[in-house]
């Protein structure tokens, strides 16, 4: 099994550690030789109570969630900020707000991501997918 996959899995296997009823979303960043840097699942901010109430209402979880790219950097070793890293997201591509944070990463140089777009999110994922491919990252759609 290649590592592509093993990533792709793992980021598969921590979004269930959301507790977003809707959408379950998760990222692994890793060194291009595959050292495990960050890792993060969309959800609330720590110090934030995961409420029913905000969990369930569509247009206020959206402006209060982080995504997993989003986590995954905030909880990541200092190796992302000396060495060239991949990023690895499930279940789709990076949307264009997280693109944009990861191309401010100069050492993000590669993303790996399902080729599926939800509709809701279709055009934001193509808009980061265009994002990452102008600041010069790697992108695969597997």
């Amino acid at each position: 099994m290649s590592w592509q996959k093993k990533y792709l899995e793992k980021a598969e296997f921590i979004a269930q550690w959301s507790k977003d009823p809707s959408r379950k979303c998760g990222c692994v960043i890793t060194t291009m030789n595959d050292i495990p840097v960050g890792e993060g699942f969309n959800g609330l901010s720590k110090r934030v109570k995961d409420t029913w109430e905000r969990l369930n209402d569509r247009d206020l979880k959206l402006q209060m969630i982080l995504h997993a790219e989003e986590n995954a950097l905030i909880f990541s070793s200092s190796l992302l900020k000396i060495q060239p890293c991949r990023v690895y997201t499930w279940p789709f591509p990076p949307c264009s707000k997280c693109a944009s944070i990861l191309t401010q990463y100069e050492t993000i140089t590669e993303v790996v991501a399902p080729n599926w777009l939800p509709p809701k999110w279709e055009a934001s994922c193509n808009l980061g997918k265009q994002l990452l491919e102008e600041a010069g990252v790697n992108v695969l759609w597997v």
